[in-house]
């Protein structure tokens, strides 16, 4: 069976981002935006693709605190999945030298798995990339993200290591 990778966005309340999720978002409330974002991925890829997977990419860790709008996000996609017989993933952050996001601890990658699971996530996902960079600063410190430009493991990727071993661990637990 084929399958596609599709990260939908999380909900964030800035008037761009809300214009990205329907018609008139950006003169809605974020979360009745999003709704409409959400009824249109079902419209789409579960009624008529026929997906039964959901995957949210939502990196909440900033350098100032956490988006908040956060909790509510996992909330909102954990009953969407539940009224549509999905299978929900979630992309977690896994870097920070952007600028805006900070670098994740362990502690911050055991957090996002564990609530990530208690809002029914199957399954979790981490990204590696660095962005191309038209600047003379040189590159970005690329130890923030689980593997380096070389593909050394850092203490992100151990902090990884260690969620997955737990969810495994426990997930039969905290899933059901």
């Amino acid at each position: 069976t084929p399958h596609v990778m599709l990260n939908m966005l999380p909900p964030a309340d800035t008037p761009g981002i809300k214009a990205s999720y329907c018609e008139g978002g950006k003169e809605m409330t974020v979360f009745d935006a999003y709704e409409k974002y959400l009824e249109a991925y079902k419209t789409y890829f579960v009624d008529v693709a026929g997906l039964d997977y959901f995957q949210y990419d939502d990196y909440p860790i900033y350098n100032n605190g956490l988006r908040d709008t956060y909790l509510r996000g996992l909330q909102l996609i954990s009953q969407f999945c539940e009224d549509n017989n999905l299978w929900g993933c979630l992309a977690m952050q896994s870097y920070g030298s952007d600028g805006t996001h900070r670098k994740n601890e362990p502690e911050d990658v055991l957090w996002q798995a564990h609530l990530g699971a208690a809002f029914g996530n199957q399954e979790f996902s981490y990204y590696t990339y660095w962005p191309v960079l038209n600047t003379t600063d040189g590159l970005l410190e690329d130890r923030t993200y689980p593997l380096t430009r070389i593909g050394e493991r850092t203490s992100v990727w151990y902090a990884i290591q260690e969620a997955n071993f737990m969810l495994q661990y426990f997930g039969k637990y905290v899933i059901n």
